[in-house]
């Protein structure tokens, strides 16, 4: 895949989590909330590595894992993992 296909995948997927967010009856429909979007829509640029490192490496989590837990995707987590030049364990 592409850098700009992988982008707009990326962006797509951030626009289809908080049109589910919207949909929520809590928020009631349509309704957009600033806080919320900026939230969802850059929480994976806003991951601390030094705690990747430590949920994968001392706690043992898999990327699965570590996805759920900073609620963000897998693939997301397995790139800091490739940045933080972590040998990845097979899962």
């Amino acid at each position: 895949m592409s850098p700009i296909s992988s982008r707009k995948s990326e962006s797509q997927s951030n626009v289809r989590a908080v049109f589910n967010l919207v949909d929520q009856a809590e928020y009631g429909a349509n309704d957009i909330y600033l806080p919320d979007f900026i939230e969802i829509a850059f929480r994976k640029y806003t991951l601390n590595p030094a705690k990747i490192r430590q949920l994968y490496l001392e706690e043992g989590l898999s990327a699965s894992q570590i996805a759920e837990k900073l609620e963000v995707s897998k693939s997301v987590v397995i790139g800091w993992i490739n940045r933080l030049r972590i040998h990845l364990r097979v899962e």
